[in-house]
């Protein structure tokens, strides 16, 4: 396996898709290029559709990423990301970086 810290990519996660909330900045954006380094499909879920497609210019060479704007607190927005992310392909991982939890919302 190559070193994926020195930006050279790795097959360990090749055909592995995985869904990251809260990848387009710190943390999320850490986890986000490790996945991506390791040969993993990766969908990122943001809320900042501008941060999201900045991320995407500078990342998508020679990698597979998806980016979904969507607030986590926002359960209809979750579930419209889901069913868009089924609809194209399984997830393998979950990972969630963000600090909101889906929350019903009362009229």
């Amino acid at each position: 396996m190559k070193d994926a810290s020195a930006g050279q990519m790795s097959s360990l996660l090749a055909g592995k898709h995985a869904l990251v909330t809260g990848g387009s900045r710190g943390i999320g954006s850490a986890i986000t290029r490790t996945l991506l380094s390791h040969g993993a499909r990766v969908t990122v879920l943001g809320r900042n559709e501008k941060t999201l497609v900045d991320m995407a210019r500078e990342l998508t060479q020679d990698c597979e990423l998806d980016s979904v704007v969507a607030d986590v607190c926002e359960s209809d927005a979750v579930s419209r990301a889901f069913e868009m992310l089924e609809s194209v392909s399984a997830v393998s991982t979950f990972w969630s970086t963000t600090q909101g939890m889906p929350v019903p919302r009362h009229s």
